[in-house]
């Protein structure tokens, strides 16, 4: 543990506040803003069981969620092991290590069991094939209709779902909102718009999708 939190100190971070949670964020690390924060209000309402957080980033979604007394455990996922490391020294300066299981996966590659609750704020901005970015914002690389990482999440997501769990899942208006509920819809999910907030160019949803027990 004094190596996560050497790993931390020895570079220049930034630090984010959601609530009592405060988070160290190395500079390759995708930095909380207002989509996570929305997500993490969601996270922190609806949360419960067995939880798996996809795209973990700093923590902020497994490390909100793993406070919470209805939450048993919470698997945190990332394909990225800066990511990784930096989520883990964040759990363990909030104290919710002991709650958090991190695997390093794309999506759910390396991923076992069923989850009562998936959170997932993907990469959603769309992005031309011949824009450069850096390591962060490969974060919110979406690809051209901001859904490249997306689709693949929705098409292996179920399973990992337990009868009646739930989904909580970031949207952009700028990645096709209708889209993503028709698809749960075919997957039997009964879905719900729960929060938004609104930007000069898009708006950012939280869905709540619930699976149909058949």
């Amino acid at each position: 543990m004094k190596n996560l939190v050497r790993h931390i100190a020895v570079q220049e971070f930034t630090e984010v506040k959601f609530g009592e949670v405060k988070l160290l964020i190395e500079p390759q690390v995708y930095k909380p803003r207002e989509d996570s924060f929305l997500l993490a209000a969601a996270v922190e309402k609806f949360a419960s069981g067995n939880v798996l957080d996809m795209g973990t980033g700093s923590g902020i979604q497994a490390i909100v969620a793993a406070k919470k007394k209805e939450v048993m455990q919470v698997t945190a996922v990332d394909a990225s092991e800066n990511a990784l490391k930096c989520a883990e020294a964040n759990a363990v300066s909030n104290k919710v290590k002991e709650k958090i299981n991190f695997i390093c996966s794309n999506l759910f590659e390396n991923v076992d069991g069923i989850f009562d609750t998936v959170i997932f704020n993907p990469p959603y901005v769309p992005v031309e094939p011949e824009e450069k970015l850096d390591a962060e914002s490969m974060a919110w690389h979406g690809g051209k209709d901001g859904r490249s990482v997306l689709e693949p999440f929705l098409d292996t997501f179920s399973p990992f779902v337990s009868p009646g769990g739930q989904l909580l899942l970031l949207q952009s208006s700028l990645n096709d909102l209708e889209k993503t509920e028709r698809k749960l819809k075919a997957l039997k999910f009964s879905t719900e718009v729960i929060s938004t907030e609104a930007f000069f160019f898009e708006k950012i949803h939280v869905l709540r999708a619930l699976k149909l027990k058949l």
